[in-house]
């Protein structure tokens, strides 16, 4: 199921109400033993992006994090100045869901399971009375351990880390928690739960920062009203200046730098879609799928929607699961005009699970205005690979590799057939085996052929074009030909047949 992201300045934060995390996280829990990988909730600030990348997009300043905070099983709002960004991009989230606000309600809902928890991080002095006071004001919450080892993610200490990290799991296991809280701070806790995810056997961890410092009483929360007006870094300052007060005086500008230009182009791109395209071009609505066959490949084409937005409703899955079933999945970007927030996070769910299934997947005809969209929400870094202007590089690249150089497929309603090529239709082709396969399907209907994703067509193609219009003409029958692009127009006209065929802009 397509989750329903937004995708912020690099990283995707699920649109999540503080009820509705809670859930998510006592799910995770509860499908465990049917899919037991540890699974990490991350509560995302403008902090943690900055300590991802850099403040050019091309660059990724920290590529372990990035990479996890993108995986994360769960990715909350923990900033408000981060949920006016979201807001300001045309997309806004649900609510902030800030860690220190999410612990409580969670620790509830864990007890009322009967579900377990570990304490991880902090001072022993904050640990153990957060423990207590959790456990007093809790009824039925089980803490089952508490751990405060040094632990390091840098340095020359990392030598010896695999040694201590199994000593950690080891106590980690023997307590059999549910939920692990690791309250290291950002970096630090999400690059210790990226080293040791695949050992560690624990449903749901959650990166808590420095809570335990604010249930123990050493530090104070800032005021309901500091909260809300995006003002708690002020009071976090006035509390710890000597540790916070470069995080701030150089992350505030780095933040800010990093958003005007998504919020720029992002608001400009709506702008253009509204004044001008909406109105004079014609308006692909949906997804559509096109799948295309050959002797011993597949490739399926996902072409994607002017406007691709909110696509966890509009973009059924069983589509996207239809695509991946194939050998190569094309998405063609040649109608959008604009991509929100929750379409960009689409398409890094696309190439995300190409990468994890091993699958081929290729980006075509992507303009200049939504690469600059993507690279301005740092999404380019994802999308970047296997990127083609046209059909004819695509083909090109795929005929290279020893693949077959043409695709086709049929669809027929109960007045005409529509056969649709992908590839060249060239003089190395067999065009009596393709003509015998599909006159069967020929009788008592016109023919469209659709040359959207057709490279070349050569005099043997010609031919067998020539030779399928006669078939029809002695069953009275129309041949027509559509979405012909100017390069094919070009070869029709050099074969002096563009007279000959009767042709229209699209296919019905």
């Amino acid at each position: 199921m397509q989750r329903d992201q937004k995708f912020i300045l690099g990283i995707g934060i699920d649109n999540v109400s503080l009820n509705e995390a809670v859930q998510e996280i006592i799910s995770i829990i509860k499908d465990y033993p049917s899919d037991p990988r540890a699974r990490y909730i991350a509560t995302i600030n403008t902090d943690f992006i900055n300590n991802s990348l850099c403040w050019n997009w091309p660059h990724i300043k920290n590529s372990e994090l990035l990479s996890l905070l993108r995986r994360s099983s769960l990715s909350t709002c923990d900033s408000t100045p981060l949920y006016w960004l979201s807001k300001l991009l045309g997309s806004s989230l649900k609510e902030r869901v800030a860690g220190s606000n999410l612990l409580l309600p969670l620790l509830y809902s864990v007890a009322q399971n009967n579900f377990t928890v570990f304490l991880l991080g902090g001072t022993e002095t904050d640990a153990q009375l957060a423990a207590a006071r959790l456990t007093a004001t809790i009824k039925n919450l089980k803490i089952v351990g508490i751990a405060t080892p040094r632990l390091a993610t840098e340095g020359p200490l990392l030598a010896v880390e695999p040694e201590r990290d199994a000593l950690l799991l080891e106590q980690i296991h023997s307590a059999k928690p549910d939920l692990l809280l690791v309250n290291l701070g950002n970096p630090k806790q999400e690059l210790w739960f990226a080293r040791v995810s695949s050992e560690l056997k624990v449903p749901a961890s959650i990166g808590i920062g420095g809570c335990f410092s604010f249930l123990s009483g050493s530090l104070l929360r800032a005021p309901e009203w500091m909260q809300k007006g995006g003002l708690e870094w002020l009071y976090r300052i006035f509390q710890e200046p000597g540790r916070l007060w470069k995080r701030y005086f150089f992350g505030i500008p780095k933040a800010l730098y990093m958003a005007l230009p998504a919020v720029f182009y992002q608001r400009y791109c709506s702008f253009m879609y509204r004044l001008v395209y909406r109105n004079v071009e014609p308006i692909l609505e949906k997804l559509r799928i096109r799948l295309y066959l050959a002797s011993t490949r597949s490739i399926a084409v996902l072409e994607l929607p002017s406007k691709l937005s909110n696509a966890y409703h509009e973009i059924h899955s069983d589509l996207i699961d239809q695509a991946f079933a194939h050998d190569h999945i094309v998405v063609d970007f040649k109608r959008v005009r604009h991509i929100t927030l929750e379409g960009i996070s689409f398409l890094v769910g696309l190439w995300t699970r190409a990468h994890r299934q091993d699958k081929e997947l290729s980006g075509l005809s992507l303009s200049g205005d939504m690469r600059l969209l993507l690279k301005a929400n740092r999404a380019w870094d994802i999308l970047s690979a296997q990127q083609y202007q046209t059909v004819k590089d695509l083909a090109t690249t795929l005929q290279q590799s020893k693949y077959n150089s043409l695709y086709d497929t049929i669809h027929q309603d109960n007045k005409s057939i529509y056969i649709s090529f992908f590839g060249q239709l060239d003089n190395n082709q067999d065009y009596e085996r393709i003509f015998t396969r599909f006159e069967p399907t020929l009788k008592d209907r016109h023919c469209t052929v659709d040359l959207t994703y057709c490279t070349t067509i050569e005099s043997r193609g010609f031919s067998f074009l020539l030779r399928l219009k006669a078939h029809l003409q002695q069953q009275n029958r129309k041949l027509r030909l559509c979405c012909i692009h100017e390069e094919i127009r070009r070869q029709f006209e050099l074969a002096r047949l563009d007279k000959i065929f009767e042709c229209i802009a699209c296919r019905p």
